[in-house]
């Protein structure tokens, strides 16, 4: 595998359930998330499962409605 050159960083979009929603996965990948951020290697980003209405932090780039 190729080394980014610069200061690229390796995209990744989880889709998952995200707090504020309440559940044990969210806050899962909520903590991946700032864990993964915080190697200034990885830009992680959120595609979110939602009940509709939550209202999501900028890592959120997606709101997907479960129904």
């Amino acid at each position: 595998m190729g080394r980014l050159s610069g200061n690229q960083k390796i995209r990744i979009l989880f889709l998952s359930t995200y707090p504020p929603r309440a559940c044990g996965i969210a806050t899962f990948t909520q903590d991946l998330v700032g864990e993964l951020a915080k190697t200034g290697e990885i830009e992680p980003g959120i595609a979110a499962v939602s009940n509709g209405g939550e209202s999501y932090p900028p890592e959120v780039k997606f709101d997907l409605n479960q129904q």
